[in-house]
């Protein structure tokens, strides 16, 4: 969803752009400026903004992403090992630290993958806000 979000974005960005300059271009001699540097480095900041959040939450699903897939190679090898009571030195049965660690870990990466991603929709969504360029930045 980044890449189509990120691409929606910059086109209507572009677009807007494009729309103020040919309404100034129309009755205009050349002189003016179709967009005020104000909202220029409002929008570059926004812009830059949405870059930076979109770059750490994709840098931190890719860092995960191996953990989150491969994890279950580390049990492979570890047959009869489950966990026993310190006390009265009870054995758990076969599979029971395997089982609580399949929910454990499930829980744990589609929570984070479902962080990550609201995080980078929470940046396109707050940069949707403000991003008035058509408008010259009506509420800036």
């Amino acid at each position: 969803m980044q890449p189509i979000f990120a691409t929606i974005t910059a086109a209507n960005v572009w677009g807007d752009i494009d729309t103020r300059i040919a309404e100034a271009g129309a009755d205009s001699l050349g002189f003016d400026t179709p967009l005020r540097w104000e909202l220029a480095i409002k929008t570059h900041t926004l812009l830059m903004l949405v870059g930076v959040i979109v770059l750490v939450t994709g840098f931190s699903l890719g860092d995960i992403a191996d953990e989150a897939i491969t994890w279950v190679s580390n049990y492979d090898d570890d047959t009869k090992t489950e966990g026993d009571d310190k006390t009265d030195g009870d054995v758990d049965a076969d599979g029971t630290s395997a089982q609580q660690d399949i929910l454990l870990h499930l829980v744990t990466a589609v929570y984070g993958m479902f962080l990550f991603g609201v995080m980078s929709l929470s940046s396109f969504i707050f940069a949707w806000s403000f991003l008035k360029v058509k408008t010259d930045g009506e509420d800036f």
